[in-house]
C-alpha cells in the first residue's frame, strides 16, 4: 500500500513539473503570432493571431481579419472566446452555413520558447491537432 501511494504522488508530483513547465503568462502572449513560422510574419497567405493587453484578439489570413474574440490564461491552457466570420472561399459550414458563429476554445500549452509556442487542441470528439505558433517582431 504505501510503495503505490509513493508512486502516485510521484506520478502526481511529474505531472505538476510539466504543467509548471509549460504555464505561460498572459504578457508572453501579448503581440502577433504567425502559424507559417517567421516567413509566416511577412506572408499574405500564413494565418496569424494578435493577442492584445485588453485581452482582446484577431486572427485571420494576410490583411483579412475573419476572428475577433477573448482570451485569458490559465495555468496550461489558453482560454478562447471567439466570433468567427462566414468564409468567402470554402464551402459553407454545415451548421452554421453562411453566418457568423461562436467558437470556446481551451488548447493546451505543449511548450513555450522565447519566440514559438506549441499546443494541442481538440478538433473533434476524439481528435486532437497540435499547432506552433512564432511570434513576429
Amino acid at each position: 500500500m504505501k510503495a503505490i501511494l509513493i508512486f502516485i504522488v510521484s506520478i502526481l508530483q511529474v505531472a505538476a513539473l510539466h504543467a509548471a513547465e509549460n504555464a505561460i503568462s498572459s504578457d508572453y502572449l501579448l503581440g502577433k503570432w504567425s502559424s507559417g513560422g517567421k516567413a509566416g510574419c511577412a506572408s499574405d497567405q500564413a494565418t496569424h493571431v494578435v493577442f492584445h493587453d485588453n485581452h482582446t484578439l484577431k486572427a485571420g489570413q494576410g490583411k483579412t481579419v475573419n476572428t475577433v474574440g477573448f482570451w485569458n490564461v490559465v495555468q496550461d491552457r489558453i482560454i478562447l472566446h471567439l466570433l468567427i466570420a462566414p468564409s468567402q472561399t470554402q464551402e459553407a459550414h454545415p451548421f452554421f452555413q453562411h453566418s457568423y458563429h461562436y467558437q470556446h476554445m481551451a488548447p493546451t500549452v505543449l511548450g513555450a520558447k522565447a519566440d514559438s509556442i506549441d499546443f494541442t487542441h481538440d478538433i473533434g470528439v476524439d481528435a486532437r491537432q497540435s499547432r506552433t505558433l512564432t511570434r513576429c517582431r
